[in-house]
This record gives structure tokens, sequence and C-alpha cells, in this order.
């Protein structure tokens, strides 16, 4: 009987690791992928300053050249 709790003890310490082992690998894994979309985040906003400053480039261009070429 004592054996039997002993081995079941030992059993569930050993799954209650493999657990731990793969809550660990799975938390790493998380942040790796959190820090990757941050950095995707941070170039999508790069992106989105430099669409922005050449459409605002491309808008007096426009301005400029239809004082030149009005119809």
């Amino acid at each position: 009987m004592k054996e039997q709790l002993i081995d079941e003890r030992a059993s569930i310490i050993a799954n209650l690791r493999q657990l731990v082992e793969s809550l660990v690998e799975l938390n790493a894994r998380t942040k790796a992928h959190v820090s990757s979309n941050k950095t995707d985040i941070k170039k999508l906003k790069k992106d989105n300053k430099e669409l922005e400053k050449m459409k605002s480039r491309n808008s007096f261009f426009i301005r400029f050249s239809s004082l030149f070429f009005k119809s």
C-alpha cells in the first residue's frame, strides 16, 4: 500500500514537473511573439509616418503644379 502511494506521488510529481517545463517553454515562446509583434508595430508606425510625409509632399506638389497648369 505504501509503495503504491509512493509510486503515485512520484508519478504526480513527474507530471507536475513536465507541466511546469511546458508552461515555461510556452511562456518563452509567447514573450518572443510579443517582442516580434512590438517590433512589427514600431515598423508599421514608422512606415505610416513616412507615408503621411509622402502624402503631404504630394498634396503640396499637386497644389503647386495646379497653379501653373490651370485649364
